[in-house]
C-alpha cells in the first residue's frame, strides 16, 4: 500500500530527517541510516539493463551488464556505512511471496563473522499483531413497529422473490431493506454496475419482443445488423440515463463504459442468436403473450399469520409465452445478463427444502415464486414452466427449473408440484414471525447495514 504513497518534504534540507534515494546519498555522511526494502529484486533490482545487445556480445566487448550494475548498487550501499555509527537495514522475510533478504545482508554477516573492526550485526524480527476476529453483530429484538411493518409487507404490499432470498441469506439485512425500507446506500456510479447493465439489456429485449406480441416469434424479428444492434443498445442506455441522470452524453465514447456497452451488446446478440437457433430446431417460435408483465397472487394460508390469513406475493415477469408446439402450456422467462449455470436452477427431490434454506439457490426460489403466481393468474394452463435465459453460461438456450426424480432431471412444471413449495414458504414465514431475534448471518455477502452499531 505504501509503494504508491508520496511524502511532501519541507524545511531545511541538511538538518533533521532526510528521505532520499540510494543514488542521492552518494558522497554524504550520516550518523544513523535506515535502508528500506533490502530484498533481492530491490537491492539489487534484478532487472536486466535496457539494451538490445545480447549478453555474450556485451561480454566480448567488455560492456557493463547486470552483474556490473549489481556491484554499483553494492558500492552505494556500503558507502552509507562510511561514517555511520548505526545502520538499520529493513527487509521482508516472506518465503510464500518469494521475498528473499538481499545478498548484501549476507556480505555484512560475513564481515562480522570474520571480526572486521567496528562491524557488529544484530538480527531482530519485527511482526505486526494478527487482527482479531470481527466484533459480533448484535441481534435485534422484534418490537411492535417491526411487527406492523412485517404484516404490511406480507399481507398488503406483497413479498417479492428478492425479499424471500434476502430473508434466507441474512434476516437482519432483510429487516433493514424490507421492514425499515432503507434501500441501498447511495453511491456515485462512475461506471455501469451490473444492475444498470441488466436493466439496459432488459429494455432492449422488451423493445424487440413488443413487435411480436400475440403471435409466433419469427426469425426475422430477431435478426439485426451489427450496427443496428449497437444503436439499439445505445438508445436503451441513454433512455435509462435520462431517467437517472447519471452519465453525460459522451459517457460511452471511450473508457470502461465503452467496453461495457460493447460487452452488453454481445450479451444481447447471444440471446437473439439462441432464439433463432431454437426456432430453426423446432420449426416455429413461441407465442409471446406479454413482456415486463407484473405478477401477483394471494395465497390462502393453512395456518394464519398474525394480521391475516392470506399471503401476498408479487414480481415482474420479463416474458410470458406459450412454448413452441405447446399452446396449452405457459412459460415464464427471466433474462439474466450475468453468469447462470444449470446447477443454479436444479433441485433434487429429496433435499430441495434444505438447499433452499441454505440461501444459495436464489434463482430457483425466484422461478418457483413466479410459477406459483403464473399458476394462479392462468388457471387454463396445463403446465407452468419457468426458466432463465443467461447472458453467460456453459449451456445453450433456456435453463429451465428442474428437479431430480430418481436418476432423471424433469421440468418442475406440473401445477400440483408447486404446493410443497408453498407449504415450505409458509413455514419459513411462520418461523420468522415467531422468532424473538433478528440475527445477522456471518456468511452473508454484501450486507450494507449489518455491521453498523445500533
Amino acid at each position: 500500500m505504501l509503494s504508491s504513497a508520496s511524502i511532501d518534504l519541507a524545511g531545511e534540507p541538511i538538518e533533521g530527517l532526510q528521505i532520499m534515494g540510494l543514488l542521492e546519498s552518494r558522497g554524504l555522511d550520516f550518523d544513523e541510516v535506515f535502508v528500506l526494502d533490502v530484498n533481492e529484486g530491490t537491492l539489487p533490482s534484478g532487472d536486466a539493463p535496457p539494451t538490445f545487445l545480447p549478453l555474450d556480445l556485451r561480454r566480448r566487448w567488455d560492456l557493463p551488464g547486470r552483474s556490473d550494475r549489481d556491484k554499483l548498487y553494492g558500492s552505494h550501499l556500503i558507502r552509507l556505512l562510511h561514517t555511520a555509527r548505526t545502520s538499520h537495514w529493513v527487509h521482508l522475510d516472506d518465503q510464500l511471496n518469494d521475498a528473499e533478504p538481499s545478498r548484501f545482508i549476507r556480505i555484512v554477516d560475513a564481515w562480522a563473522q570474520r571480526d572486521v573492526p567496528n562491524i557488529h550485526v544484530l538480527h531482530q524480527m519485527i511482526s505486526t499483531r494478527s487482527p482479531g476476529s470481527a466484533p459480533e453483530t448484535p441481534g435485534l429484538e422484534w418490537n411492535e413497529d417491526m411487527h406492523k411493518a412485517w404484516h404490511t409487507l406480507i399481507h398488503e404490499r406483497g413479498i417479492s422473490p428478492s425479499a424471500v432470498n434476502k430473508l434466507l441469506s441474512c434476516p437482519r439485512q432483510f429487516r433493514y431493506r424490507y421492514l425499515l425500507r432503507l434501500g441501498e446506500p447511495p453511491e456515485i456510479e462512475e461506471t455501469m454496475k451490473a444492475s444498470t447493465q441488466g436493466s439496459i439489456a432488459h429494455a432492449v429485449m422488451e423493445k424487440v419482443l413488443k413487435e411480436a406480441l400475440g403471435r409466433d416469434l419469427r426469425k426475422e424479428d430477431l435478426k439485426f445488423e451489427a450496427k443496428a444492434l449497437s444503436k439499439l443498445v445505445s438508445e436503451a442506455f441513454f433512455d435509462k440515463q435520462r431517467e437517472r441522470m447519471r452519465y453525460p452524453k459522451s459517457a460511452t465514447d471511450s473508457g470502461e463504459n465503452h467496453l461495457l456497452l460493447g460487452q452488453l451488446t454481445a450479451v444481447v446478440r447471444k440471446w437473439l442468436q439462441d432464439e433463432i437457433e431454437e426456432i430453426k430446431a423446432k420449426g416455429k417460435g413461441p407465442t409471446v403473450i406479454a413482456v415486463e408483465q407484473p405478477l401477483e397472487a394471494e395465497i390462502e394460508l393453512n395456518k394464519p399469520l398474525k394480521g391475516g390469513s392470506k399471503l401476498k406475493i408479487l414480481g415482474n415477469a420479463d416474458r410470458v409465452e406459450h412454448p413452441a408446439g405447446r399452446p396449452k402450456d405457459l412459460r415464464i422467462i427471466d433474462y439474466k445478463s450475468g453468469t447462470v449455470e444449470k446447477g443454479d436452477v436444479r433441485l433434487k427431490d429429496q433435499d430441495w427444502e434444505e438447499k433452499l434454506r441454505e440461501g444459495k439457490k436464489d434463482k430457483a426460489v425466484q422461478l418457483l415464486i413466479y410459477a406459483v403466481m403464473a399458476a394462479q393468474a392462468h388457471p387454463e394452463a396445463s403446465e407452468i414452466l419457468t426458466g432463465i435465459r443467461p447472458g453467460k453460461s456453459k449451456s445453450k438456450g433456456i435453463l429451465h427449473l428442474e428437479k431430480k426424480v430418481g436418476k432423471n432431471w424433469e421440468n418442475w412444471g406440473a401445477r400440483d408440484s408447486f404446493e410443497p413449495f408453498v407449504d415450505w414458504l409458509e413455514a419459513l414465514l411462520h418461523e420468522t414471525e415467531s422468532s424473538q431475534w433478528v440475527v445477522h448471518n456471518p456468511d452473508a455477502k454484501y450486507c450494507d447495514f449489518c455491521l453498523g452499531v445500533e
